[in-house]
């Protein structure tokens, strides 16, 4: 990019805290770490500082509302400093801040920090290596100044990481879908319509409703993350044209990460324009999959309970869903089987639990999708909903669900 911000600012330090199960050590003790090595690796004096961004979006790193912790416990006591936060683009937000300041040239050296200390891990979830980068990560798009520069943060982190870990990039195989997602991703197909962007998540369920768009054209894809599902719809022109998928990350196999780093297809953006609902109700024909973990006959969504334990979280659902509904033509569409327990137990309930939270309001879900059809929940009646979500559970528990809804309608 001539004479662009690339070619006015220098990251000229980096540091990095030590990775490992630090439990003894709060947010500031990682902060001074990280501060040191930036200071030791950019060969400069502490004095030559003249501004600091500190990007802390967890309230319990302990580390205040404003920067004050940081210029004082980096002994930076005499200059401005930030604090910034937006969600996980909060360390991206810092460097924004400073490289902005450095080409604007009220600054000759900033310092941009990002902190977050989290607690233990659940023991369920995977584990990843240290940082989730590895030796050969490629470099990505970016087509925004502030984008370029988050693109080279990554890049010098990757670096310190390499010296670190080195370990192999993280990857993700895709899984195959079976007969019940393979029906329901056919439903799914026949509420695409050519020209439509769509937000989808990862998973089996996304590989078969990809797998299921092949005869579409003109998609675009807008979303925190893709896989190497999507390969197969590049190839067969399903979706063309630069930038058409916006994503934050690709999680997939190395060809897949050569193929975003090198295909103008791609574009990488930050989570603050990827999941801005004003941006994506300004998006024609925005259409929101999501899947769900069960729905009630009022329409209301379980996405991250099981049990009353909270097994996900909503992620960008609720922006993406809000947006879709806001978007001309645009629809939030949540899909899921049927059934769970080898078809023991209907995954469309009389009503959610107490102990299941409610993560899509009754009146977000403008279509709810099964192996068995689809439920068009827009404009309809509480009478209408019910029959419609009912045709769309396993025909084994139907009668059930009837029963259910009519002993809960005489009490409204």
């Amino acid at each position: 990019m001539a004479n662009g911000i690339r070619d006015r600012v220098a990251i000229i330090g980096m540091g990095c805290s030590r990775f490992g199960e630090r439990w003894s050590d709060n947010a500031e003790d990682l902060m001074l770490e990280a501060f040191s090595e930036a200071l030791t690796d950019a060969g400069i004096e502490r004095e030559k500082i003249e501004a600091a961004w500190l990007g802390v979006c967890l309230e319990e790193n302990n580390v205040g509302k404003t920067a004050g912790p940081l210029a004082q416990g980096l002994r930076l006591p005499y200059i401005a400093a930030t604090r910034v936060e937006n969600a996980c683009a909060t360390g991206t937000e810092a460097l924004r801040g400073a490289v902005y300041a450095v080409a604007s040239g009220a600054y000759d050296i900033a310092l941009a920090l990002g902190v977050e200390k989290r607690a233990a891990q659940p023991r369920h979830l995977p584990r990843l290596r240290p940082g989730g980068m590895g030796e050969g990560a490629p470099q990505g798009r970016a087509h925004q100044p502030a984008h370029a520069a988050r693109t080279e943060w990554n890049l010098a982190e990757a670096g310190r990481m390499r010296r670190r870990c080195r370990g192999p990039l993280v990857t993700l195989a895709p899984e195959p879908a079976n007969a019940p997602l393979q029906q329901l991703a056919a439903h799914v197909a026949g509420i695409v319509r050519d020209g439509d962007t769509l937000q989808l998540g990862i998973g089996r369920m996304v590989t078969a409703v990809l797998e299921s768009l092949a005869s579409h054209r003109r998609l675009s894809l807008r979303a925190g993350m893709a896989t190497e599902a999507v390969l197969p719809l590049l190839e067969r022109g399903v979706i063309d044209g630069p930038g058409r998928i916006a994503i934050g990350v690709a999680l997939g196999g190395e060809d897949f990460y050569r193929c975003a780093a090198e295909d103008g297809r791609f574009r990488f953006a930050p989570v603050s324009e990827t999941h801005d609902i004003r941006r994506i109700a300004a998006i024609d024909n925005f259409v929101a999959i999501n899947a769900a973990i069960e729905v009630d006959l009022l329409g209301q969504v379980n996405c991250d309970t099981l049990g009353g334990q909270l097994v996900a979280g909503t992620g960008g659902m609720p922006a993406f869903a809000q947006g879709a509904k806001l978007s001309a033509g645009g629809r939030a569409v949540f899909a899921l089987l049927s059934t769970a327990s080898r078809a023991a137990v209907s995954r469309v309930v009389p009503r959610l639990a107490a102990s299941s939270l409610v993560g899509a309001p009754r009146h977000v879900a403008d279509l709810v999708v099964t192996e068995h059809g689809v439920a068009d929940l827009r404009g309809a009646s509480l009478s209408e909903r019910a029959a419609r979500l009912i045709a769309i559970a396993a025909p084994d528990h139907r009668d059930t669900l009837h029963a259910a809804w009519r002993a809960r309608l005489a009490k409204f």
